[in-house]
């Protein structure tokens, strides 16, 4: 941690101009905490040891959110938000439906409790089912960013939570697409009722030289610009 503390401070000496918050090695959601930390193994945990795996992400979970608190003292904040909250947990989405009440829920539930007094809670998670998302509505969402799932589509997550959501244009997608084709992505996005649309990239887009694709991305919402 101190490495990251040494960077933190010698970033804000070479870009006086810039803030640079402190973040460390940044922090995952439980279910994606106790995989890296056990490895497959968790899956079977779940199975064989319920009652210790609940121990395991309850004392995870309060991990993680002291370490959230540590964060934002470092950065001069409060420790927990009084206005939002947020967190990431890809991994949840390899625990089947039936077992988010026992597994996921309650430990999503602690960690914003945790890091938040306020109201507006988000969670990304990625590879989702339709049979997942009726449990969003118990962790009292404001927002859900479902990001790739290739099981999700906007009418099937209209369909089983009232939660607003983002839509995603996926990067490894975005740069096969002509302008032609991003527009009628946008357009059919658009009409869906969906207001945050966003899309990504990164090595791949920039050393082939796609990076006009996402140029076209912000080129199509042109037309729904409000003056």
């Amino acid at each position: 941690m101190r490495h990251y503390d040494d960077l933190c401070a010698y970033l804000r000496v070479q870009f006086p101009e810039q803030k640079v918050p402190f973040s460390g090695l940044g922090s995952q959601g439980p279910i994606t905490s106790a995989v890296l930390l056990r490895g497959q193994d968790f899956i079977y945990d779940v199975i064989d040891y319920p009652e210790q795996v609940r121990e395991f992400l309850t004392l995870l979970t309060d991990s993680i959110i002291r370490y959230r608190h540590f964060q934002n003292e470092m950065n001069g904040l409060p420790a927990v938000n009084s206005q939002a909250g947020g967190l990431a947990d890809d991994f949840a989405s390899l625990l089947s439906p039936d077992m988010w009440p026992d597994f996921v829920v309650p430990f999503w539930n602690r960690l914003l409790d945790g890091v938040t007094s306020g109201s507006q809670r988000s969670v990304h998670c990625e590879n989702l089912s339709p049979a997942h998302l009726k449990y969003l509505k118990d962790i009292r969402l404001t927002h859900f960013q479902p990001s790739v799932s290739d099981m999700l589509t906007i009418e099937n997550v209209k369909a089983n939570t009232a939660i607003p959501f983002d839509w995603l244009l996926y990067s490894y997608h975005i740069t096969e697409m002509s302008d032609a084709q991003i527009q009628a992505w946008v357009d059919k996005t658009v009409s869906a009722g969906i207001t945050s649309i966003r899309t990504q990239f990164g090595e791949f887009a920039c050393k082939r030289g796609k990076l006009d694709r996402i140029k076209s991305f912000y080129r199509a919402f042109e037309k729904y610009r409000v003056e």
